[in-house]
């Protein structure tokens, strides 16, 4: 073998072996912030697909459950470059096993990375949960509460049930996306209790105003 081409290969390589694992490293991230999202905002009776949140939110999100299993995303990520370095490496190496090896990996490969990405997932949604139990115990304290002011309504029964409610500021916003306003009621004395969402189209909306408390009403 020319030792010029093998150390071509090998230069040509590197760069690969780093793309692989960046790749890698960013799904199981993606995958940890869009599991946190879909099992916290379940809580609130709202899906993924109602929300629109931009893709980028995912990766915020990876970085609440990074933050909350520091020692144990360290482990899964010094894990996942440490098989990934394995298997870069036994697929290019030369040897009498070598074939044998990359054999073995190929059908070992699919299963390692899925208990990766079976970890990432786990650790989204178990971060969720307690962050949303956090959250339940102390009276919601990120969420502010809102009073809304609706355009006059004729044919919808649903918003025209909350209409004067809605007006006193106890609602509480969940979020807002491009085009809605997704809103709860929390009580104070039952935090356990369901907590009703209402989802409100901004062309409905006449005017709003975003309260200083971050509280129940009540309380």
């Amino acid at each position: 073998m020319n030792p010029t081409s093998a150390e071509e290969r090998s230069g040509f390589a590197l760069p690969i072996d780093i793309a692989m694992l960046t790749a890698l490293i960013t799904a199981l991230f993606y995958t940890a912030g869009w599991a946190f999202a879909y099992r916290y905002f379940e809580k609130f009776h709202v899906g993924l697909l109602t929300l629109e949140l931009p893709r980028e939110y995912y990766f915020v999100y990876s970085l609440w459950v990074a933050q909350d299993n520091l020692v144990l995303m360290i482990a899964v990520l010094i894990l996942a470059l440490f098989f990934g370095g394995i298997i870069l490496a036994a697929w290019r190496q030369f040897g009498q096993y070598a074939a044998i090896i990359r054999k073995a990996l190929i059908l070992l490969s699919p299963l390692i990375l899925l208990a990766f990405f079976c970890i990432s997932y786990n650790l989204g949604t178990s971060t969720a949960n307690a962050r949303f139990a956090e959250q339940k115990q102390t009276d919601y304290p990120d969420y502010p509460r809102i009073r809304v002011n609706l355009l006059p309504q004729k044919d919808n029964s649903d918003l025209i049930a909350v209409q004067k409610s809605l007006k006193k500021g106890c609602y509480r916003l969940l979020l807002q996306n491009r085009d809605k306003l997704f809103l709860f009621y929390s009580l104070k004395k039952a935090p356990s209790a369901s907590l009703p969402l209402v989802i409100i189209p901004m062309t409905q909306v006449h005017s709003l105003r975003i309260l200083p408390h971050y509280n129940s009403c009540g309380s």
